[in-house]
């Protein structure tokens, strides 16, 4: 199994060839540096010289998911009843769980609704990535969004929108080619259509 680090360099050669591939094929720059969840802690300390690294060549923005979440959730409307309504004697983690995915506008299904509150924060950080000069967003602290929604769901709905590169550190297990396991325990998922590297 390859280092975390190999796997960044990896990683960086992709972005600079994917570049050109956006260029000339409208291929959506979006890129999965996929590790295995027992790695997390590990990479949270290399991320700030992973930053510095991709900052000599692009200017950086950054979505934290571990930050994104409890914003969207304290945002929501109904915040001040949902908490009263934890307090219940009779609430269930399902039906807390199923409140946040609410906050979130994630149907029952996992899968967000047309004006959910994640892929308008979602959009708001590419609209910002794109306006940077040579922009490049990263996604991190995606294993907070467990068990609420998966990040390929995200990418999904916003196929097609994607006009910087952006790149998802992902905890999860690669199978096949396309085939990512959420930190390793959610059922194989084929639909990614991004660059994996690692994992």
């Amino acid at each position: 199994m390859q280092s975390l680090q190999n796997n960044f360099h990896d990683l960086l050669i992709q972005l600079r060839s994917g570049m050109r591939r956006t260029i000339s094929t409208g291929f959506d720059p979006v890129y999965y540096m996929v590790f295995h969840p027992s790695e997390i802690l590990e990479v949270r300390r290399l991320l700030p010289t992973w930053k510095l690294k991709l900052g000599a060549e692009f200017e950086v923005a950054e979505l934290s998911m571990a930050k994104l979440i409890p914003r969207l959730i304290q945002e929501d409307p109904l915040y001040e009843i949902n908490l009263d309504n934890e307090n219940n004697s009779d609430t269930t983690v399902q039906d807390i769980n199923e409140t946040l995915r609410g906050s979130l506008g994630v149907g029952a299904d996992g899968q967000p609704e047309a004006e959910a509150p994640v892929l308008e924060a979602f959009s708001e950080a590419l609209t910002k990535a794109k306006e940077l000069t040579n922009g490049v967003l990263l996604i991190t602290d995606v294993e907070a969004i467990h068990p609420y929604i998966r990040i390929g769901a995200i990418e999904q709905v916003l196929q097609g929108k994607f006009e910087c590169p952006v790149i998802v550190f992902y905890p999860g297990v690669r199978t096949g080619k396309f085939g990512l396991k959420f930190l390793g325990i959610y059922p194989d998922d084929g639909n990614y259509r991004s660059v994996h590297v690692g994992g």
